[in-house]
């Protein structure tokens, strides 16, 4: 009996700080893609992996090299909340979000493999009900690009 209430005082412990734990917004931000954005050749493959915190997403590799993109670098200075959560709500299937640890670099494919932390799996959110989420993890102290 004295196992079964220590399990039980460990489990209560343990409920008590997850409803202690919350989640902090690091930015917003809301735009367009332009002629006026920079651009880059090829864009990502979407593999439809979507990044979360149980492993590293392997790189899945840049495509469609002959072709122009536009693009929006946001960095997000992460500070102690090394555990991030990307949303995008976009009903474009023309959008799609990648994170990078510090800056975005896609002039070198090798660069973006090197710092690449994880995307969306697929572009857009197809219904344009649920905002479509993934999650990274970067050192305390990085930049989120």
């Amino acid at each position: 009996m004295k196992k079964a209430s220590k399990l039980l005082c460990i489990l209560f412990g343990l409920a008590l700080l997850a409803s202690l734990a919350h989640a902090d917004d690091l930015a917003t931000f809301s735009g367009s893609i332009s002629s006026s954005d920079p651009t880059q050749q090829g864009r990502l493959s979407r593999n439809g992996i979507v990044a979360d915190w149980s492993s590293t997403e392997p790189f899945p590799g840049v495509i469609n090299t002959g072709v122009t993109y536009w693009y929006h670098e946001y960095v997000v200075p992460v500070g102690v909340t090394p555990y991030i959560q990307v949303t995008i709500d976009s009903v474009s299937a023309n959008t799609f979000l990648a994170a990078y640890l510090g800056s975005y670099d896609p002039t070198s494919s090798s660069t973006m493999e090197a710092t690449y932390l994880g995307d969306e799996g697929a572009s857009g959110n197809y219904f344009g009900v649920d905002p479509v989420s993934f999650q990274v993890y970067v050192p305390t102290g990085d930049d989120l690009s």
